[in-house]
């Protein structure tokens, strides 16, 4: 999409954001500092500054690849204000995405502006317009240049750089959307990915899980079934509804 709105905007017109939830996995920072680096986006790295004060809402500060939080500070401040993200009250993406860059964004333009969002033309399902239009969202691989999932990996193929990561890791390392199979594969794979997510159970009265397991009893799930084979079987499994914004 970064590509795509070089290729038919004026780059004045232009701001690419990046906001870090402290929980990327690794190759999402290094992803975003590469296309930073080869096509000259300027990103502005941002994070979330949670206001512990009631009735005060979550401001943001200023970051870079190399300041990046990486331990989850900004996902934990959220947590302690908020309490953990669930189904029940899925404030995540809101507060440590969508909040930070939309006042960042404001502060730098006002009013006049539309955010990208990056949905693709065959995940249309996804989006909200009247949301959409209250936030002034617009999404270019949807409506302006129509983008399926085949031609964005046909994109990288030939691109000197790419993600490294395979569809079901995504970029927060252990997201509550991902299904629960998703989430044993990543236990059985890395184990200690877990260990944040469960810390941060253990100070709340809520789990991130949809279907209220624990970090340790997915851990356990995830062990009891590692042999069999269909447990890892992921074709037919759906990405989380989340989204990373690059503005």
């Amino acid at each position: 999409m970064a590509n795509l709105l070089l290729q038919n905007y004026d780059r004045d017109d232009l701001l690419f954001v990046f906001a870090n939830t402290g929980k990327e996995n690794p190759e999402t920072l290094d992803f975003i500092n590469q296309c930073d680096n080869n096509w000259k986006l300027d990103v502005v790295w941002l994070e979330a500054v949670v206001n512990f004060e009631k009735g005060k809402g979550t401001n943001y500060k200023i970051v870079d690849y190399k300041t990046a939080s990486r331990k989850g500070e900004p996902f934990a401040d959220v947590n302690k204000k908020y309490g953990i993200p669930n189904k029940h009250q899925p404030h995540c993406t809101r507060e440590l995405k969508e909040v930070p860059i939309r006042k960042f964004v404001r502060n730098i333009c006002g009013n006049d502006y539309k955010m990208a969002i990056g949905i693709r033309a065959d995940e249309r399902i996804r989006i909200n317009r009247k949301r959409a239009e209250k936030f002034q969202w617009f999404y270019p691989l949807v409506d302006d240049f129509p983008t399926t999932k085949r031609m964005v990996g046909d994109f990288w193929k030939a691109q000197s750089f790419d993600l490294q990561l395979d569809d079901y890791l995504g970029n927060c390392d252990l997201c509550w959307k991902k299904s629960l199979k998703k989430r044993m594969k990543i236990l059985h794979e890395k184990p200690s990915i877990g260990d944040w997510w469960e810390k941060e159970e253990l100070k709340d009265e809520y789990v991130f899980d949809r279907d209220g397991l624990t970090i340790e009893e997915i851990r356990v799930k995830a062990k009891l079934k590692s042999s069999q084979i269909s447990l890892f079987d992921l074709s037919k499994e759906s990405q989380c509804s989340c989204f990373s914004n690059i503005a």
